[in-house]
């Protein structure tokens, strides 16, 4: 299977390094970062340090030009893929024809194109292609 236009934005969004971000997690990891960069724990008490709850530590303003970053690549998006395609591949990264729950791929899906409904025939193909694959 070749690759799709949405597999290479998704390729290209994750490679790309968000400056002034790093993942840390647990303690040891923690002190490393605060060894590391000069920053301690009262640079978060003061708000020059924060979180995104997912063990991503930086300044608000790196925070900031991430998201702005997201909102520009989610737009290139929606504008160079199309519903089908991305649902399609969604449905192959989470594996749908073993469960036949398509919920995770319609719900990435409709993050970009909020009323998308797959078409009774496009799942009908993929069910029928994952069968030629596993049967």
């Amino acid at each position: 299977m070749s690759r799709s236009k949405y597999q290479e934005l998704k390729d290209e969004y994750y490679h790309q390094k968000q400056e002034g971000i790093e993942y840390v997690f647990g303690n040891d990891q923690l002190q490393e970062y605060f060894k590391r960069t000069g920053y301690t724990m009262d640079d978060f008490k003061s708000g020059k340090l924060v979180t995104d709850g997912y063990g991503g530590i930086g300044t608000k303003e790196a925070f900031e030009a991430r998201d702005k970053h997201y909102e520009e690549w989610k737009e290139k998006v929606k504008a160079e893929c199309t519903a089908e395609s991305i649902f399609e591949d969604e449905w192959w990264n989470h594996e749908c024809g073993l469960s036949y729950d398509f919920s995770d791929a319609l719900a990435i899906t409709r993050s970009y194109f909020p009323k998308y409904t797959p078409k009774q025939s496009l799942l009908n193909k993929l069910q029928r292609e994952f069968g030629k694959l596993n049967w």
